[in-house]
């Protein structure tokens, strides 16, 4: 079966909102705070705990779904014991 126009333009769409989100600043984030928190053998869950964040939230954070306000990274860097710029630092 040949594909329609709204089929291949939903397509291409999807395709191109995750190449900006595996490109973006929210994705790098996400990426290295996973990096950080697997590499101190801390679970997802500890971590959200530790920052007081919402374990769910915490999953997006790093899938690079949502981006983290300040007071979201300042606790996570807290949680972490590192500083928020280290956070930032080289994305």
């Amino acid at each position: 079966m040949a594909w329609g126009y709204m089929e291949v333009t939903t397509r291409f769409n999807f395709m191109a909102k995750i190449d900006f989100y595996m490109d973006s600043l929210t994705c790098k984030f996400g990426n290295k705070l996973r990096e950080i928190r697997t590499s101190r053998n801390m679970t997802q869950e500890e971590l959200a705990n530790l920052a007081y964040i919402d374990r769910g939230h915490m999953d997006h954070i790093e899938r690079g779904t949502k981006s983290p306000t300040l007071d979201k990274i300042e606790q996570i860097s807290r949680a972490l014991k590192v500083s928020p710029s280290s956070l930032l630092k080289d994305l």
